[in-house]
């Protein structure tokens, strides 16, 4: 690949033709050349985009080699990409004083007259434009080179305020005398060179609000300033400025959030950063790792005059700071401009994080293996077998329908043009991720080796509970880009432009046989995966969670990844290291996400956020705690911190460590450090002495202790079970899936069993059999009302998890009969609802089935009561059991028997809610609004708290706590 710029080359990307019967060629024929050969191609082109757009709504238009030219604008419909293909890159030329390009319209917004224009619609044909805009989906310009030639200075070559999966790559902008290259810009771009002009790029608010990122690319010889920006976010990597006034400069007036790594400014006139309002908190200025010759002049403060001044020889800008200032657990952040830098003579060697598409003529089309494409015909095996056979698969346009895993070896690289228009995709109640089970991924990388997956859509449909849509598990220098996880938000099918996605009030999905929060997450990056992430767009609302990292410390980067629309959870983080994420972008909507928790962060350490974007979208009108939630996290660094909304409900801090209680509240923040936190003892040291160990939880319950020690915390709400360590006194967020916890036991191996209510999609078939037909219990209602109206959609499942691997270990327990398996300890509810009053007389009823644990020591007890009961009590044949009926509030006492039978029920206390703890000493322990002591049945003392207490949970190496689970807060008392 031939090296012109330090980061950008100028090669074409595609040298041949993309073998794709759904694509349209540019073609000259009839077409008469001027005298240079040139084509005017304006109305050929615009016809054929045009057409391509009302003929499938999404689609792509290839450019040829060859030299053309346009007379007028060009408009560019959504979900239309332009691409140009040959041994070199075709490109565009507004010939020298083209009509109509010497003056700008009044009116126009960028005072300019554009060559190429991203638009929401079609003008030629609709009568109007419509600029590209928060809608703008799927558009894209690549591997084509422009030029402005004289006589056009109000000439731009491209206007583009595209959203998600919109970008520019590839293209070499020759504005010459014209006013520059782009104007306005979206979402990201890639290896770009702007030659001339005014300004190569210059730029309002990205569309949406969001931050832009540019990679890759160079700046030379603008007039003006190669950049001129308000509110833009700019976020640049490998981006090189050379021989120009300044870098960028900001509108007057306006903030900025600049962050610039791994980039180069020479012969810099002037100052080479210029900002606007540069006392206010959203001016944020973060600069790192810049290699600098002749650029005397570093930043400007246009409304002070003061300028950070830098040198003419060389030097290494490790970091140049203006903003506010805030370490975790300051009370107030300080507003600062910080410079380092110092004399380096030699330039530095900057690694480069993302790589380039392989070889075309190395591809293999996924239809010569026997692809169809057309989503009805299962692909499964031809593409499996082309993967198998070839490094490289390319998938033309279609959709490809799987029945199973889709599995790349190493070296594997499966490439698409346009993750709109191709796609993998699941039929609704497909059999292999139906009913509740471990995560089983769509697609799913080789573990530990190189991997690239380019220009592809991944839909999971919405009734398939055991979806994820990629399981990545690549290398370090692996690299996904242009990846749409389809589902909810953002899809565009051939018969609809806009395929609604809500019901007419907002509340639910538009089919409601489509369940929101149903799957796994879109992207789960574990096992050490790592590698390099740009443009992915996850707005898929039945899943859990856009993506989830968790379990490495393999380096990884994002650039431009926009996680939106999900019920419970945007992003999560457990066990991750040694990541970078750039220009991320959160964003909630009123219908689905009021309660969404757009970060959570579990056992992290060692990360990067910069340009930190997070957004509620209007409507949205209740407050929230946080948008990062944390838990045991530390030398976490958060850069140009936006957080926003268009409603006055912004959320209300930035950060929440919840085991210190620290909180940031500061929405606009320059840098967010944390450090590593001290943990303050929380356990309490004297008998009789209660503390509140964690607080800011939301309804938790259930408690079980592990041989270990640990203890583990239901919470059913919100599908949420946690750890607590007593040896580091802290807690983490252990899972959080969409399947909802409701009691928690341990086997003697260690592994969480954990009760489940499974509500089953509609159709849903496993075995052969229709979930919701079958009657898991014969016929018995549980005593009342509450099982039959909860069996009538749902269903329980109890499952065993390894703490380690909570996710991927997760296994569904057998329901075997109790005579045969003889378990050493039988879990019982500890609760029950029974409004037909017959509680008593049920205990003479033998419990004949149970679900046995992997240890094959360990079961639960197969009955109805499970659905209801937030709390499990082990049966100790020969030793009395104390249970509670919760309709009548008491405690009732019984007998169990040598084969776990139960006799002889009395009513122990006239007391009792959820959950009961007999100590080792005799004490009995009944949460029912203040927690009450009784002794041999009789109240002996009585204990109020902050909150209503659930459960409560004898444990510790000696016994000598008491857990209590209060909704919000758990506490500890100390017994001994």
């Amino acid at each position: 690949m031939t090296k012109q710029y330090r980061f950008a080359h100028t090669d074409s990307v595609y040298t041949h033709q993309p073998d794709d019967p759904r694509a349209v060629v540019l073609q000259t024929d009839g077409l008469q050349p001027d005298e240079r050969g040139i084509y005017d191609v304006t109305e050929r082109l615009q016809a054929l985009l045009d057409s391509v757009k009302q003929q499938d709504r999404r689609g792509i238009v290839l450019i040829p080699e060859g030299v053309y030219s346009v007379s007028q604008t060009i408009y560019l419909p959504r979900a239309v990409r332009m691409i140009g293909f040959g041994k070199k890159r075709p490109k565009f030329v507004l010939k020298k004083d083209t009509s109509g390009f010497q003056e700008a319209p009044q009116d126009d917004k960028g005072e300019a007259v554009y060559m190429f224009w991203f638009t929401g619609n079609t003008p030629r044909v609709e009568g109007y434009i419509q600029d590209a805009n928060a809608g703008t989906f799927y558009s894209a310009v690549s591997n084509i080179d422009f030029q402005i030639e004289e006589g056009n200075p109000a000439a731009v070559v491209m206007r583009a305020h595209f959203a998600q999966h919109g970008f520019v790559s590839h293209c070499v902008f020759d504005v010459g005398q014209g006013k520059a290259g782009i104007f306005d810009v979206g979402n990201e771009m890639e290896n770009l060179v702007f030659l001339g002009g005014e300004y190569g790029i210059y730029t309002t608010k990205c569309s949406p609000g969001w931050p832009f990122v540019l990679v890759e690319s160079a700046f030379s010889g603008q007039r003006k300033s190669a950049i001129l920006s308000r509110e833009c976010g700019l976020t640049l990597s490998h981006v090189e400025f050379k021989d120009v006034p300044a870098a960028d400069i900001v509108m007057d007036g306006y903030w900025e959030k600049l962050f610039w790594k791994d980039c180069v400014m020479e012969n810099i006139a002037g100052p080479a950063i210029r900002i606007s309002r540069e006392n206010n908190s959203c001016t944020q200025i973060n600069l790192r790792n810049i290699w600098c010759r002749n650029v005397p002049q570093l930043l400007l403060g246009k409304d002070s005059g003061k300028v950070t001044r830098g040198e003419q020889s060389e030097y290494m800008l490790h970091a140049l700071f203006h903003g506010d200032d805030l370490t975790l657990g300051q009370s107030e952040p300080e507003r600062k401009t910080l410079v380092d830098w110092e004399p380096a003579s030699q330039e530095p060697e900057f690694f480069r994080e993302i790589c380039d598409l392989p070889p075309q003529e190395t591809w293999k089309n996924a239809r010569d293996y026997g692809a169809y494409g057309n989503g009805i015909s299962d692909d499964t095996a031809a593409l499996q077998k082309a993967l198998d056979e070839c490094d490289t698969v390319y998938l033309p346009q279609g959709t490809y329908l799987l029945s199973d895993t889709l599995r790349m070896r190493e070296g594997n690289s499966l490439i698409g043009l346009n993750p709109i228009s191709t796609q993998l995709v699941l039929g609704e109640n497909s059999p292999a991720w139906a009913g509740m089970g471990a995560p089983k991924a769509v697609l799913e990388t080789s573990r530990g080796g190189w991997n690239l997956v380019n220009g592809l859509g991944i839909d999971t449909a919405s009734r398939n509970p055991r979806a994820v849509g990629c399981k990545w598990m690549a290398s370090a220098n692996s690299y996904m880009n242009d990846v749409k996880f389809v589902g909810g938000h953002g899809q565009i099918t051939q018969q609809q432009e806009n395929v609604p996605v809500y019901n007419a009030s907002r509340t639910a999905d538009v089919n409601p046989d489509r369940p929101w929060d149903s799957q796994y997450w879109s992207l789960w990056i574990t096992d050490n995966g790592g590698g390099a992430f740009k443009d992915v767009w996850t707005a898929n609302t039945y899943a859990e969670a856009g993506f989830f990292v968790s379990e490495t410390e393999t380096p990884g980067v994002m650039y431009q990844v926009s996680i939106e629309h999900h019920v419970r959870h945007e992003v999560l983080l457990r066990n991750v290291a040694n990541w970078k994420f750039f220009c991320m972008q959160t964003e909630e909507e009123v219908a689905e996400g009021p309660y969404c928790q757009p970060y959570e962060m579990t056992n992290c350490h060692d990360l990067l956020f910069a340009n930190f974007y997070s957004f509620r979208v209007i409507w949205v009108d209740n407050p929230y705690p946080s948008v990062v939630r944390a838990w045991n996290c530390e030398n976490i660094e958060f850069l140009n911190c936006h957080n926003f909304t268009q409603m006055k409900y912004t959320i209300e801090n930035l950060y929440v460590d919840v085991n210190t209680g620290k909180t940031a509240g500061f929405w606009q923040l320059g840098r967010l450090r944390i450090p590593h936190m001290e943990r303050a003892k929380k356990l309490p040291n004297v008998k009789g002495e209660i503390g509140k160990i964690i607080s800011g939880l939301d309804c938790v319950d259930a408690l079980c202790q592990a041989p270990d020690g640990a203890i583990y915390i239901c919470d059913s709400r919100l599908y949420r079970i946690y750890r607590w360590d007593p040896e580091t006194e802290t807690m983490i967020l252990l899972t959080s899936q969409h399947f909802q916890p409701l009691s928690l036991a341990c086997d003697s191996q260690g592994r969480l069993l954990v009760v489940t209510e499974y509500q089953p999609v509609k159709n849903s078939v496993v075995n052969g059999i229709e979930e919701l037909v079958t009657d898991e219990f014969g016929g018995e209602s549980g005593g009342g009302c509450y099982y039959p109206f909860f069996s009538y959609d749902r269903r329980i499942r109890v499952c065993a998890i390894d703490p380690k691997a909570p996710e991927a270990s997760l296994e569904l327990l057998p329901v075997v009969s109790l005579e045969q398996v003889k378990p050493d300890i039988l879990y019982y509810p500890a609760n029950q609802w029974r409004d037909s009053g017959d509680m008593m007389e049920s205990f003479a009823k033998n419990d004949i089935a149970c679900y046995l644990a992997p240890d094959g020591k360990t079961a639960i007890v197969h009955t109805p009561a499970l659905a209801r009961a937030c709390g499990l009590t082990p049966l100790c044949p020969g030793k009395p059991a104390y249970l509670v009926d919760e309709y009548n509030k008491c405690i009732v006492q019984v007998q169990v028997g040598n084969d776990f039978a139960l006799s002889n029920p009395t009513v122990w206390a006239e007391r009792g809610e959820y959950g009961f703890a007999m100590t080792e000493d005799g004490d009995a322990y009944i949460p029912d609004c203040l927690l009450y002591i009784y002794v041999d049945g009789e109240k002996k003392d009585t204990i109020q708290l902050h909150d209503r207490p659930a459960c409560v949970l004898e444990a510790g190496k000696n016994k000598e706590y008491l857990y209590i689970t209060a909704r919000r807060d758990v506490y500890a008392l100390r017994l001994k």
